[in-house]
């Protein structure tokens, strides 16, 4: 079969949420996503390879980012197994605990730092007739910050 291409432009609309610690939901800005994804099914082997190629640029202090993956999923009966890989690389941006990461009023900077990490994916999927289930794993493999 031939791949599969497709170009996805995206809105990000800014949350409600309050900002400022490591947990937040979201760093508080709005923005746009332009990506490329990609997928090649391999029908004789029930094997599937895919990836996608993403650039978003936020409003504020939110550091541009781009983020790619690259993964396989293999179907095995009702089972489908995936394993991937991801990795984000913000643009610019400073650094844990650098200059004006503790802002005046005594909040911290996580949404305006340089975020470098890769992510290591795994999943497992059930298709039980009309239901399917499934559960994902992610485990972050080189974490960091600014370099």
């Amino acid at each position: 079969m031939d791949p599969t291409l497709a170009v996805r432009a995206g809105v990000i609309i800014e949350g409600g949420y309050k900002t400022g610690f490591i947990t937040a939901p979201g760093d508080g800005a709005s923005g746009v996503e332009f990506s490329l994804l990609a997928a090649k099914s391999l029908p004789a082997t029930s094997t599937t390879l895919f990836g996608d190629l993403a650039w978003r640029a936020y409003g504020g202090d939110v550091p541009d980012a781009i983020e790619s993956s690259l993964g396989v999923s293999q179907r095995l009966c009702a089972f489908i197994l995936t394993g991937g890989l991801r990795h984000l690389h913000s643009l610019d941006g400073g650094d844990i605990p650098g200059p004006g990461f503790v802002r005046p009023d005594g909040s911290y900077a996580f949404t305006s730092v340089q975020e470098i990490n890769t992510t290591l994916e795994a999943g497992l999927a059930l298709t039980l007739g009309p239901v399917f289930v499934a559960i994902g794993f992610a485990r972050t493999i080189k974490p960091g910050f600014r370099d």
